[in-house]
């Protein structure tokens, strides 16, 4: 017979649980907050990356906050509307639009950061707790390398 676990005591659940419910419930907050500025989380996170790697492609983007192009494509039309960043025509020899923060964009990710940052105070949980997730990260991550890898057929029997 199997034991039941008492949803509304989350003491009890799995971790993985507990992290999937945590992270839900942070970004209904954040959004809750971000709506203000027209931004999601996932626009923030874009415009975080964008302001960290300067114009680039939606692809490197892409890369950059591990997500698929795809994926992506939905949040960057959302904040070119907003117009908090641009698509300029590719360079020579280069597929797709690159894009770039706009002032605006820039002042958004200003205030969005204070907002985050406010409601981060709530998980100052010190360091354990964030090396543990970067861990965790890095280790679901598919890499370039293993997805070729994944993809080759495999010899022998």
């Amino acid at each position: 017979m199997t034991s039941r676990v008492n949803p509304a005591e989350p003491d009890m659940w799995a971790d993985p649980r507990l992290l999937s419910t945590a992270a839900r419930l942070w970004e209904y907050a954040l959004n809750s907050e971000l709506k203000k500025l027209k931004l999601t989380l996932s626009g923030l996170v874009a415009l975080q990356a964008l302001h960290a790697a300067g114009t680039t492609s939606q692809a490197a983007l892409a890369r950059i906050i591990r997500v698929q192009p795809q994926t992506l494509r939905r949040t960057l039309r959302s904040l070119e509307a907003s117009g908090y960043l641009t698509n300029s025509a590719p360079t020579p020899g280069s597929r797709g639009l690159n894009i770039s923060i706009t002032s605006a964009g820039e002042l958004a990710l200003s205030e969005a950061d204070g907002l985050e940052q406010r409601l981060h105070r709530i998980l100052d949980s010190g360091d354990e707790l964030h090396e543990a997730l970067v861990m965790l990260i890095e280790s679901l991550t598919v890499t370039p390398e293993q997805t070729r890898t994944l993809r080759s057929p495999v010899s022998g029997t």
